[in-house]
């Protein structure tokens, strides 16, 4: 991708007709004393950025001799595509209206059915593809409320009588579904000590299901799906325990377990004599940490991409074959991700004829593994609007929108024009905010910090340019970040299964910086504010997912000078808080506060002491580590502007102590209010601005 992929104009006719008008009258007038805006009008700008990402893919038989490629693309909504894999033609599209916006599965069967899922963090949607009739039907819904009370399931499979199952998050349970009988079985949670399943496979009744979800909880278990009997499959000696088995494949008699950090990087189980094997013949790299393998195995073979190459695998035999590198073939940087299998002939006589990669942006390369030859094909996978993520505003004036698991982009949007540019950028961008002249973005996962001048050409890794990781202290996400002089101060919340976030102090050119874990004990940073020398600090009680903060603990919030490095007394301004959201000074001395309970709070910072609170109404809700709620203050009009935990967007006005809910309808997910007094705001796929100038 270059260094921008396309613009987009939004002409907002009746938004630019009430700036100028505004203009002119402030040129014939004066500029009026701030007042504040009884109505302010929020005008939505339409879609922030539509281009593909792709999600999940498979491969599958087409019933005519030929293989099927199924691609699902992440958006608001996503879309299906089913390719023809010899021409790359279309053979089937759907956006599906509707439904949430990460893709889940693939999985196709011997009968002509294939199942692909979408999720969110509140419910998963399994659908069916019949490949003979071409249409799409929905199979099996689940959320907290539903007959299987789980919301996520990353990974699925089928057996040959067509039942489902599934591995869920929360809890690490297994679940099955026949949806000829609509029965459904749940078989418990194969560990208690982890939330994730993340690894799912079957050989005949026998399901094999990998775990983790933090330092050293990888596990790897064996379900009887018959009698419903769970075993703990221990690890061969001197195997390291990884973090999270997050792929598994069977091919005959052979399960593949990717073991991240274990000298071997792959270890082969025998499940039919229950024995390690392969123990003198390590792997060549490990194999991409999901979606590694298809889900299918022609001759006893399998693929995966490790670093820059392609190496077939014969579990049978322990050896491991290079058939393709790609950067030799001057593909490395392209995207190209995990390898699946195109077929040819049927049944018992299905052997492999080419290797297909998918990129996130639609490309694919499909490669000859006997030869090497190569041919990478234009995107024919139908596009969605991304989903928004953060928002913020740039050294330049602009304001820069990230996205959620994106394909590597963010948006950049001129106030002046409303136009959106799509630009290079991280794979999801946290947060964006203007540090001494510099535009600093922050990433997941690892908590990356990037640093761009904004006066020269953009082009992410080198301007924006990467400053330093969070990984180093366990730190994964960078929600708030606030300028603090010449330097910049940031809030990280920890990976999967660890408590306790951090608080860094960077200077946004050198990339030179401090972390300090111990002023926030177990809890992560909620919310940050900077006044003369002192950066205040709102906290959260959660951390990593997966983590066990005590039920009991309540958000705080204290002071951190900036001179001596030291934290202040801790207070608790809301009792019962779990998550301060969001801090913001107002014209004079105090400090306003917003917790997920929906109060308001005012605090002297002088006096450690809370004068006064405010309830939002219907604002009390949960909280993902902070992001919402939000607040800020707005000089043009003498408002804070905010967002509750409930994703209302309301004002409050201090000198009256009113809240006005300007909008609830709306799945708000951040805002910016600019230095020149607009509001922007995104949702789960739209820009929306208030100019109360």
């Amino acid at each position: 991708m270059g260094r921008t992929s396309y613009a987009r104009s939004r002409v907002v006719g009746r938004l630019m007709a009430a700036v100028v008008a505004v203009c002119l009258l402030g040129l014939l007038t004066g500029v009026p004393n701030a007042r504040a805006v009884t109505d302010p009008e929020l005008v939505d700008l339409g879609t922030a950025m539509e281009v593909t990402d792709v999600g999940a893919t498979a491969t599958g038989p087409d019933l005519y001799g030929g293989t099927l490629l199924y691609v699902t693309a992440a958006g608001q909504p996503p879309t299906f595509t089913v390719l023809d894999a010899e021409t790359n033609e279309v053979v089937y599209q759907q956006v599906m209206e509707g439904e949430e916006f990460v893709t889940s599965a693939i999985v196709d069967t011997p009968g002509g059915l294939t199942y692909f899922g979408l999720r969110s963090g509140s419910s998963t949607q399994i659908y069916v593809y019949d490949v003979a009739a071409k249409t799409v039907e929905p199979v099996l819904r689940t959320c907290r409320t539903c007959e299987i009370p789980k919301t996520v399931f990353r990974v699925f499979e089928v057996a040959e009588d067509g039942t489902l199952f599934l591995g869920s998050y929360p809890d690490a349970a297994v679940y099955s579904y026949n949806p000829k009988t609509k029965e459904v079985r749940d078989y418990g949670s194969v560990f208690t000590d982890g939330e994730y399943v993340w690894g799912l496979t079957l050989a005949d009744d026998q399901l094999f299901v990998g775990t983790g979800n933090g330092p050293g909880l990888g596990r790897l278990f064996q379900v009887d799906t018959v009698s419903g009997a769970i075993t703990q499959i221990p690890f061969p000696d001197g195997a390291v325990t990884p973090s999270v088995i997050g792929e598994l494949q069977v091919i005959g008699d052979h399960l593949l377990v990717p073991m991240a950090g274990d000298a071997m990087q792959l270890r082969i189980y025998n499940h039919a004599t229950k024995q390690w094997e392969c123990s003198g013949v390590a792997a060549p790299g490990f194999p991409q940490p999901t979606d590694a393998f298809d889900s299918d195995a022609a001759g006893g073979l399998t693929y995966f991409r490790t670093g820059s190459e392609i190496h077939e695998l014969e579990p049978s035999a322990c050896r491991y074959t290079k058939v393709f590198d790609l950067a030799a073939a001057g593909l490395a940087d392209e995207g190209f991700n995990s390898v699946k299998i195109i077929f040819e002939g049927a049944g018992d006589a299905q052997s492999v004829s080419k290797l297909v990669m998918f990129a996130t942006q639609g490309r694919s390369l499909v490669i000859d593994p006997a030869t090497g030859a190569h041919e990478v094909r234009e995107s024919n996978v139908l596009a969605s609007p991304i989903t928004t993520h953060a928002i913020g505003e740039g050294p330049d004036g602009k304001v820069y929108i990230g996205a959620y698991l994106s394909p590597h982009v963010m948006g950049q949007l001129d106030p002046a024009t409303n136009e959106v540019t799509v630009l290079e950028g991280p794979e999801q961008s946290d947060s964006a905010t203007t540090i001494a002249g510099r535009l600093v973005v922050t990433s997941y996962p690892n908590a990356v910090v990037h640093s761009a001048d904004v006066n020269k050409p953009w082009s992410w890794d080198e301007n924006p340019v990467e400053l330093f990781r969070g990984a180093e202290h366990q730190q994964d996400r960078i929600l708030e970040v606030v300028a603090a002089g010449r330097l910049g101060v940031h809030g990280s919340i920890p990976k999967y299964g660890v408590l306790g976030g951090g608080l860094t102090v960077f200077h946004p050119v050198t990339g030179e910086h401090q972390t300090y874990r111990e002023p926030l004990g177990q809890q992560s940073t909620g919310a940050l504010a900077y006044r003369k020398g002192v950066v205040h600090v709102g906290t959260t009680t959660q951390g990593g997912i997966g983590g066990n903060p005590d039920p009991n603990a309540e958000a705080f919030l204290f002071a951190f000078d900036l001179d001596t490095r030291t934290a202040g007394e801790r207070v608790v301004p809301v009792p019962g808080a779990k998550t301060i959201g969001g801090l913001a000074y107002g014209k004079g001395r105090h400090l306003w506060g917003v917790t997920d309970t929906g109060t308001l709070f005012k605090y002297d910072p002088s006096s450690r002491m809370v004068l006064d609170t405010v309830q939002i109404p219907g604002g009390a809700g949960g909280t993902n580590w902070g992001r919402l709620p939000d607040l800020q203050f707005n000089r043009t009009d003498g408002l804070f502007y905010g967002l509750s935990a409930t994703r209302q967007l309301f004002t409050f006005d201090p000198v009256t102590r009113s809240v006005r809910i300007i909008d609830d309808e709306h799945h708000w997910v951040a805002m910016k209010v600019l230095t020149e007094g607009q509001v922007y705001l995104v949702d789960d796929s739209h820009v929306f601005v208030i100019d109360p100038r």
